[in-house]
């Protein structure tokens, strides 16, 4: 038997796919369980073997990409296979290069499905092909170990880790240095980047940016060799770590200052953004942010400079803006508030006398606000690349407003947008609840069932499944049920061998006194006047 593991964020999906597994009667398959999102599936690795998983691709914490990664990486035996309600190409090619081993669009089709399992269960057992697989996949990722440890960084500083130990377990197996002690950033920007390289072919801009990523690597070989990661052709990150927070702060200096040093000697300029020092290393991310902020200061500090925090004058870390206060309020706007909160919520903040204020203080408070909205977008799993087309051009733009009603306009439309496109996720997903409840309330509508029995049969509860259904349909559950049903009595009375008291037995209602009263409710007559009025 092979054990196979279902991942969705959906019971009623995880059901449908347990369903069809159960029909596969001859299939050596045993369900081995079920799990929400990535974050329970490497957990569950931990604990029990899995030769197969069919996983959801759109999933909370971590999505089925991610996982693919991570499983990949850990357990590289195992094969999976994506489904997917989004038919789009870039998914497909992602799961391809995960070398996954089917990606199947929802609802899922039985035939395609008990196809891919047949070729996996073939292909585990060819064991010869498999050790090949599994020696060539040692191969690759031995060659790949620069780029891994690239993503194992990327990784930490986007606030997408598992837990302590198997990053620490990770950073082993790839050789990075790492201690699980306290943490600090340094942010390296190649300036005047585009007046650089605009002269250049794409072959010497490849060439230039590898020859200043391998000067950063050979000075940090040189320091603590601590990891020096690449984000861009012209942005890269230094991660420090130890236990001792005055051996790290200086170490980070010193990397700076030799950084700077060399690359002043050379006709390349660099600016470093040094952030402050944190314990845990889910707060890296926050470091990285932090970085992000500082070199914004850089048109006004000069580049070819180390910037640390305390350079930073009347800063988001200082008492004029409240940034977790801030971070609270645009977390919640953008997941449920609506237009006119957030225009009122802009309106609040700008509400200071314009000539009191000073510009300082407005770049300070828009900077603040775009820092939290991507907290937001890291806490999904997103970037503003999802609103934008490159996520630079939001600074870019920040820094060009000529007005403050300009920058309160292009504040509420980030926001607005934001809030757009999460608004717009969460529809979708509301959208297949609503649809199954629909499906259920169909069925079983006189048999007396309610949003008790309906939320229970769907795996959610009953205030969730009421307020999506109220949002998508435009009215409650029970008036749903209530019109279905006078709509069914309309069709039964105009059979005149249906007793009106029989028609209201048929359809549920307590008695035939509440029936008549509901239905002329509905339709402004009683059953017998309606019966009357549509003789043929």
């Amino acid at each position: 038997m092979f054990n196979l593991l279902i991942v969705d964020d959906f019971q009623i999906d995880r059901k449908n796919i347990r369903d069809i597994l159960y029909s596969f009667h001859d299939m050596p398959i045993n369900i081995a369980g079920e799990c929400d999102n990535g974050i329970e599936v490497m957990e569950f690795l931990e604990e029990n073997k899995v030769d197969i998983i069919i996983s959801d691709i759109e999933m909370p914490f971590m999505n089925g990409l991610e996982l693919a990664r991570n499983v990949n990486f850990k357990y590289p035996n195992i094969k999976i296979i994506f489904c997917s309600l989004y038919d789009e190409f870039e998914y497909a090619r992602k799961a391809l290069f995960l070398n996954t081993y089917g990606y199947i669009l929802k609802p899922i089709d039985k035939e395609e499905l008990e196809k891919a399992l047949n070729s996996i269960i073939l292909e585990i057992k060819n064991e010869v092909g498999f050790k090949k697989e599994y020696e060539k996949l040692k191969q690759i990722i031995e060659s790949s170990r620069p780029q891994l440890i690239n993503n194992f960084i990327r990784e930490i500083i986007n606030g997408i880790t598992i837990n302590d130990q198997n990053i620490m377990d990770k950073a082993d197996y790839l050789g990075v240095k790492f201690v699980s002690g306290n943490f600090i950033l340094a942010y390296i920007e190649i300036d005047n980047y585009e007046k650089v390289i605009e002269n250049k072919s794409i072959e010497q801009r490849q060439f230039f940016t590898i020859k200043v990523y391998e000067k950063l690597k050979e000075i940090s070989r040189s320091c603590g060799n601590y990891p020096i990661v690449r984000l861009d052709d012209c942005h890269f990150v230094y991660l420090v770590s130890g236990y001792n927070k005055s051996e790290i702060q200086e170490e980070i200096l010193k990397f700076s200052r030799n950084v700077i040093e060399v690359f002043n000697i050379s006709d390349t300029s660099v600016t470093i953004s040094c952030s402050d020092i944190c314990e845990k290393v889910e707060n890296v991310k926050s470091l990285y942010q932090q970085c992000l902020y500082i070199m914004r200061y850089k048109f006004t500090l000069g580049n070819g400079k180390v910037l640390k925090s305390s350079d930073i004058p009347s800063s988001t870390y200082s008492h004029d803006i409240d940034i977790n206060t801030m971070q609270k309020d645009i977390k919640f706007l953008i997941n449920s508030g609506n237009k006119e909160e957030i225009i009122s919520y802009v309106d609040k903040l700008f509400i200071n006398e314009f000539e009191k204020v000073s510009e300082r203080y407005l770049r300070n408070l828009s900077f603040s606000i775009v820092i939290s909205v991507i907290f937001v977008f890291n806490e999904n799993n997103e970037s503003l690349n999802s609103i934008f087309k490159d996520e630079k051009l939001v600074w870019e733009e920040l820094l060009k407003f000529e007005t403050i009603e300009h920058l309160k306009i292009w504040v509420k439309n980030l926001l607005l947008n934001a809030n757009n496109y999460f608004t717009s996720k969460a529809r979708t997903k509301h959208k297949i609840v609503v649809e199954e409840a629909k499906k259920f309330i169909d069925r079983n509508f006189a048999k007396g069932i309610t949003i008790e029995t309906i939320a229970d049969e769907l795996h959610y509860s009953p205030n969730y499944l009421s307020y999506i259904f109220k949002q998508e349909v435009g009215e409650t559950i029970a008036d749903y049920i209530t019109k279905l049903k006078i709509e069914k009595a309309k069709n039964m009375l105009l059979d005149i061998r249906n007793k009106i008291y029989s028609v209201s037995e048929a359809l549920g209602f307590s008695n035939t006194a509440y029936f008549c009263s509901v239905f002329k409710k509905f339709t402004l007559m009683t059953p017998k006047e309606y019966r009357e009025r549509h003789k043929s």
